[in-house]
């Protein structure tokens, strides 16, 4: 993309939208991987990351893409409230977790990806080895990952996921009500969910929420790493014009002439 931008005929254009970059961990040892397990683990690996350093040298879109604290968007409804933000960057201390899990002398991770996350799949891996997980990723196509995650043998995952109802509700519907993608089994945050349906009151539902998507940080289960914006290569004399209605999306009536 930055070289196509230094085309003189050409321009490139990012615009935020409502997808992102997310990762996620077999908690539920759906593929044999025990130590996904252990929490230790999952927190370990989550602190051998460094996003800043993603979010700088390899998310496209330049300043539209943004380091995300929880699996949400904050224009979404019930989704306005901070959560608890996902383990800090720490190499070292992840070192210490493992070890305190009975990895000091290190483990094997299988990392399953897509062809547009492939290049954050290559530097979590980094990560991972650099704290003594061995990391095999897996590039699938959208067919081979779906057969493989329905029959739960994913061990981590990074992809790309797109948020299109704008409702803290839709990623719980996604990922932990469709059993084909629940690899957590997880009764508190499914209890909550369940009981969000049922309230009304705004601030009342931000609240209920927030629960959720603390302890899907406090729990390691999920990463979100950073938005996913639309970029778009165009003519110079092309201009894509501000959405009134949304930020968070394009149509084509926004193109046109300067």
């Amino acid at each position: 993309i930055a070289e196509l931008g230094k085309n003189p005929n050409l321009a490139v254009t990012s615009i935020a939208a409502h997808n992102m970059i997310y990762l996620q961990f077999d908690a539920a040892n759906r593929a044999g991987n025990k130590a996904l397990s252990d929490v230790r683990v999952r927190k370990a690996l989550t602190m051998a990351i460094n996003r800043d350093e993603i979010l700088k040298h390899i998310a496209a879109g330049g300043s539209a893409s943004k380091i995300l604290n929880a699996m949400c968007f904050e224009d979404m409804l019930a989704c306005d409230l901070k959560p608890m933000p996902p383990y800090a960057y720490d190499p070292a201390q992840a070192k210490k977790l493992l070890a305190e899990a009975g990895y000091a002398n290190g483990l094997e991770i299988e990392l399953a990806s897509r062809q547009p996350s492939k290049d954050d799949a290559v530097a979590v891996a980094g990560y991972w080895n650099a704290v003594g997980v061995k990391t095999n990723v897996q590039l699938m196509t959208i067919v081979a990952l779906d057969k493989a995650r329905a029959e739960g043998k994913l061990q981590t995952y990074i992809g790309e996921r797109p948020l299109t109802t704008a409702d803290a509700s839709h990623p719980m519907e996604i990922f932990f009500f469709d059993r084909r993608r629940d690899y957590w089994h997880d009764e508190t945050i499914v209890k909550l969910a369940n009981d969000g349906y049922t309230i009304f009151d705004a601030q009342q539902r931000s609240q209920q929420y927030k629960k959720i998507f603390d302890r899907i940080n406090e729990e390691a289960f999920m990463l979100p790493i950073h938005t996913l914006p639309s970029v778009y290569i165009h003519s110079k004399d092309v201009k894509i014009f501000e959405n009134t209605l949304t930020s968070y999306d394009t149509n084509v009536t926004e193109f046109g002439w300067k």
